[in-house]
């Protein structure tokens, strides 16, 4: 069963809906994350045209990883994971999913909506 999505589904999902430009970025990208609740999935396939949702499972050629809750919190509001870290799961292309930290997830990135997820904090 899907639970919820999380908040770094959510913040995924705002920041590429709201990039004014073209990522540059090529492949499909599923990002899940595991709580006591069960997983949740996210995926995005970005060829020119990011097309984002909400999914049971990732494509089964897409590549992905999956996180905690913690873990997923961390990357989510701090931009990189924390260094006790227990549940990172990767599987794909880890270049592509530098890429697409380094544009969404990081402070100063091209397009920040972490701070608007946060409340303005």
């Amino acid at each position: 069963m899907t639970r919820q999505p999380h908040a770094l589904h959510l913040i995924l999902d705002a920041a590429i809906s709201r990039d004014p430009m073209p990522s540059g970025l090529q492949g499909t990208l599923a990002v899940g994350v595991v709580g006591s609740s069960g997983a949740s999935w996210w995926q995005v396939a970005l060829d020119g045209v990011a097309r984002a949702g909400f999914v049971d499972a990732p494509h089964e050629n897409a590549t992905w990883f999956v996180l905690g809750d913690y873990e997923a919190r961390c990357l989510a509001y701090d931009g990189k994971l924390p260094l006790d870290a227990a549940l990172v799961k990767v599987a794909g292309n880890r270049n592509l999913i530098d890429q697409l930290a380094k544009r969404y997830l990081q402070r100063g990135s091209l397009v920040g909506v972490r701070v608007n997820a946060r409340g303005g904090q």
